[in-house]
C-alpha cells in the first residue's frame, strides 16, 4: 500500500500539546485515493472545508470519511 502523509510546517507541534482538548483529525492519500479521518462529531459542514482547503473537491466523489472516537475531544 502507497500512503503519504502531509503535514503544514508546526501543525503537528501545534496541536500536540493540546490534542484532548481540540477537535483533531488527518488527511492521507492511500493508493492515489484521499482519505479525511475525524471524530464522530465533526460536521458535515467542516468536512467541507477541510476538502476546499486541503485543494481535494475534484476527488470529492472517492475521497474516503473514516469517522472515529479516537479524534473526538476527550
Amino acid at each position: 500500500m502507497q500512503k503519504k502523509t502531509v503535514l503544514p510546517d508546526g501543525a503537528h507541534a501545534s496541536y500536540k500539546s493540546r490534542r484532548f482538548s481540540s477537535p483533531r483529525g488527518r488527511v492521507e492519500l492511500n493508493n492515489g485515493i484521499p482519505a479525511i479521518s475525524i471524530g464522530e462529531e465533526c460536521p458535515d459542514s467542516m468536512i467541507d472545508k477541510v476538502i476546499t482547503y486541503m485543494g481535494l473537491s475534484k476527488y470529492r466523489k472517492i475521497i474516503m470519511i473514516r469517522r472515529g472516537s479516537f479524534w473526538d475531544k476527550k
